[in-house]
């Protein structure tokens, strides 16, 4: 049987799994977080949700700033097409 991976959106029925799920990487692969086991532990479940809802609109944000960047480079290039003809 292969392993697969499974992706999904968490809500907030899946902070106690997901929350014993992180320690457990915490405790096996520490230099891969940005926080410790035991600062993992002793945070609460709100600070969690706070953590994910952050990065999902960080996410967010960097995917229209991306699009912002893209179509003002194509608008510099339409430009630049018509200086040129």
């Amino acid at each position: 049987m292969e392993d697969e991976i499974i992706f999904k959106v968490l809500t907030s029925n899946d902070l106690e799994q997901y929350k014993k799920v992180r320690i457990s990487c915490l405790t096996k692969f520490p230099d891969n977080f940005g926080t410790t086991t035991l600062e993992e532990i002793a945070s609460s479940p709100i600070g969690l949700l706070t953590s994910l809802i952050f990065h999902v609109l960080m996410d967010l944000f960097m995917e229209l700033f991306d699009l912002l960047i893209l179509s003002e480079f194509v608008d510099l290039l339409k430009k630049d097409e018509k200086n040129y003809a």
